[in-house]
């Protein structure tokens, strides 16, 4: 069970502290949530965005114009050069502020550190921007599959402040997709928490899925995916990759990799599945420009 506190009418969970700004912020995200459809990891994911992004704007300033943006903003395409019938990046809200009545130059913080987890390219986060994006739709008239794989630019402090990243915001690209095809299925790269690894666009698909459920060495059971162990395949260096990478456990990994360092584990079953793995179709990625440019 979350714990959770009170405060000013309000509750708020144990990771925020009782402090005036950081209320604000979860509250102006819960809305957001509220509305656009987002669960909690998001807002704690982007919570911290908020906290680096508006480190120097005054906590009644943001409070004022958040409460405005709620209002009259949120769900319209009422901005300037901006639609909010979208959920805005923070760097749009962001760039909202600074053109609100009363902003002053020298709470814009120059400083925005490294790239996010989910879109860094090397280690020490000084090269990024870029989120992975899948996109799996049915043409109507023809009724013929169509993937399209690109690359779209983060929502982190960083990218929004790269001069050298250029590109489409990623939620765009999907948001693009999303209203004109009905049939769709649309995924974007992430950091995730709990197995401390960036989880790739594709490997979410249900294309993926269904090709490892052909193969034989996952099941579905109860709406959910599960590992078949008795399957050659989890046998295999690959297979205990794969499981790891996805949080799970095989019941006999010790024996396994002891096999695997003797060389006992068969190598033909080894190279036959490693090779079925490096031979996957891969799909051409592109770097959209502008909304128009894509298919």
């Amino acid at each position: 069970m979350s714990i959770t506190y009170r405060a000013n009418g309000r509750t708020y969970p144990e990771w925020i502290p009782n402090e005036k700004k950081d209320q604000v912020i979860f509250k102006f995200l819960s809305l957001m949530a509220d509305h656009y459809g987002k669960s909690m990891p998001w807002i704690r994911k982007t919570y911290q965005v908020y906290l680096r992004k508006f480190a120097k704007i005054p906590v009644e300033f943001l409070s004022k114009n958040f409460d405005d943006f709620c209002g009259n903003y949120m769900g319209t395409n009422q901005g300037d050069n901006a639609d909010y019938r979208f959920i805005p990046s923070p760097a749009l809200i962001y760039s909202w502020l600074i053109g609100q009545s009363g902003f002053v130059k020298r709470w814009i913080v120059t400083d925005f550190g490294a790239f996010c987890l989910s879109c860094r390219s090397a280690a020490d986060g000084k090269e990024g921007g870029f989120r992975q994006i899948y996109i799996r739709y049915t043409e109507p008239e023809k009724e013929e599959i169509k993937i399209r794989e690109y690359v779209g630019t983060c929502d982190c402090i960083a990218t929004d402040k790269a001069s050298n990243v250029k590109g489409i915001p990623y939620m765009s690209v999907i948001q693009h997709f999303q209203s004109k095809y009905e049939n769709i299925e649309a995924f974007h790269s992430y950091w995730c928490e709990e197995t401390e690894r960036r989880v790739s666009a594709r490997e979410q698909s249900s294309q993926t899925w269904q090709r490892r459920l052909d193969a034989g060495y996952v099941l579905e059971k109860n709406d959910s995916y599960c590992p078949d162990w008795n399957h050659s395949y989890w046998s295999t260096a690959v297979g205990l990759a794969l499981a790891e990478m996805l949080g799970w456990e095989h019941p006999n990994r010790k024996e396994i990799e002891y096999n695997l360092k003797r060389g006992i584990a068969g190598a033909a079953v080894e190279k036959r599945w490693t090779g079925q793995r490096r031979s996957r179709e891969d799909g051409k990625v592109d770097v959209p420009r502008s909304i128009s440019s894509l298919l």
